[in-house]
């Protein structure tokens, strides 16, 4: 949701606050091409993984801040990670690569 900072306009793109948020979540949540919710027990079974739409978000984000080189390579890969169809689940375990949720 902290990516809402820059997509909602609450700050321009190019706002300290708004870069700061996503180098953030770029260094804490962004790991092996897809964004994770959280890192914290929340109590459910099964392990958390990459959340698409949070994916999607960042790939928005860096577009809006210029990074746009960046976007695309995120871009790539999530499109990669779609089945026949286009379609994708909304979580992928990234190191079994099956879908989640």
């Amino acid at each position: 949701a902290l990516l809402w900072i820059v997509l909602a306009g609450f700050h321009d793109p190019l706002h300290e606050r708004a870069l700061g948020t996503v180098e953030y979540i770029k260094q804490h949540l962004l790991k092996q091409g897809g964004v994770y919710r959280y890192h914290y027990d929340d109590a459910l079974s099964g392990r958390e993984g990459h959340f698409h739409l949070c994916t999607c978000w960042l790939i928005e984000a860096l577009a809006l801040q210029g990074k746009k080189d960046e976007a695309r390579e995120l871009f790539e890969g999530l499109q990669q990670q779609s089945g026949a169809l286009g379609l994708m689940a909304e979580e992928r375990d990234p190191i079994e690569g099956k879908a989640l949720g």
